[in-house]
């Protein structure tokens, strides 16, 4: 029987690419003039949290979610079961809860 093992490497790199983008849109809503509805008056003290934060849920979408859609995309063929673990599992939950919590206190503090 073959014993399940998480690809750590792929993971971490995943969440990198994931917290990249996240901040990216985080810091564009943050203080982007391009997106005038869309634009949240978030205090410049927690800016930071609330891009941080965003880039964190991000990350863990993407460790869970992303990686047939990127395998397929590049490659154009369907991928492999996706090996994750309890532990790999979790630690996506605990990183999105991070940053659903970040995000809300820099909500909260701007309000």
């Amino acid at each position: 029987m073959k014993k399940h093992k998480a690809d750590w490497l792929g993971w971490s790199l995943q969440t990198f690419v994931g917290f990249l983008i996240g901040a990216a849109l985080g810091f564009s809503l943050a203080t982007g003039k391009q997106f005038e509805m869309w634009v949240f008056n978030i205090e410049t003290e927690v800016a930071i949290y609330f891009i941080g934060g965003l880039g964190l849920i991000f990350g863990a979408f993407a460790t869970q979610f992303c990686e047939k859609v990127w395998i397929t995309f590049w490659n154009g063929l369907p991928p492999d079961e996706i090996e994750q673990t309890i532990f790999s599992r979790l630690s996506s939950a605990l990183i999105a809860i991070l940053g659903i919590g970040l995000v809300s206190y820099a909500v909260w503090m701007t309000i």
